[in-house]
């Protein structure tokens, strides 16, 4: 992927994805990781009745959060991309990648369920397919999506972005984690009607369903060391990004030499 888009686009890319990485983790505020260790805990106190309650109360502020900040950065492309990256044409990877930023952490909040309820192996399949179809998808994209691009520009290239390879594979990596993400739901639906069967047999579990604040209360405690965790982690790489580039502009680096370096 690197030879095929260079030194600039490849610089792009990973300032881009830094970004949505960073924002992604923000967004998911902790919760995928705070949903497993929950359900599991509620697991072992013989609750995992409300296995699906915790996951639906963790989808509705997660996904809002991520959405908002998906959102913001798709309308904000533009300013984002002259900040950051001093290239107004970048801005066209920030808003293929944008839709990843709300993906993310729905992906991951589903993941923590699946390990929550010990179902490794529906997490585990998720991650491969993401990986795996995001490598494919992001390589198709190179070529696919300037293709595309100069088809709306009336077949000229002229006026195409300089950096629509990057963006390409943005798109396809975003694609990738679609379609692991579609998985998980019918994995979810799957394991939702095993949970019903479950619940007209023999071994059902007697404990009292909890009410939504007392779940929230659960997942915020569980939260809060994992979202302190990845805002520190993901944060230290845009300010260490953000005192390079300063360096390198002390020393009248043109922008071009910027992406490449970085």
């Amino acid at each position: 992927l690197t030879r095929l888009l260079g030194d600039r686009e490849s610089g792009v890319l990973a300032v881009t994805f830094l970004f949505g990485a960073t924002l992604s983790a923000i967004g998911s505020l902790g919760l995928p990781a705070a949903v497993g260790k929950t359900i599991a805990g509620k697991s072992a106190q013989n609750q995992g009745k409300n296995s699906s309650r915790i996951l639906f109360t963790a989808l509705v502020p997660g996904t809002v959060s991520a959405f908002a900040l998906s959102l913001a950065s798709f309308l904000g492309a533009g300013f984002f991309a002259e900040r950051m990256l001093s290239d107004p044409s970048a801005s066209i990877v920030l808003r293929c990648l944008a839709p990843g930023i709300f993906l993310f952490p729905a992906n991951g909040i589903l993941q923590g369920y699946f390990l929550g309820i010990r179902s490794s192996g529906t997490a585990a399949a998720s991650r491969i397919i993401a990986c795996l179809s995001g490598v494919i998808l992001a390589l198709a994209g190179v070529f696919v999506l300037p293709l595309i691009l100069k088809h709306w520009i009336s077949g000229s290239s002229e006026g195409l972005p300089a950096v629509s390879r990057a963006a390409g594979a943005a798109a396809g990596w975003v694609a990738g984690t679609a379609l692991s993400l579609i998985f998980l739901v019918l994995a979810l639906r799957t394991s939702c009607v095993l949970i019903q069967k479950k619940a007209t047999g023999k071994h059902i579990d007697t404990a009292r369903k909890e009410k939504i604040p007392s779940l929230l209360r659960s997942l915020t405690v569980a939260a809060a060391p994992s979202l302190a965790l990845s805002a520190f982690f993901f944060l230290r790489k845009p300010a260490g990004l953000a005192l390079f580039r300063y360096a390198l502009q002390s020393r009248e680096t043109s922008a071009e030499q910027m992406l490449s370096l970085t």
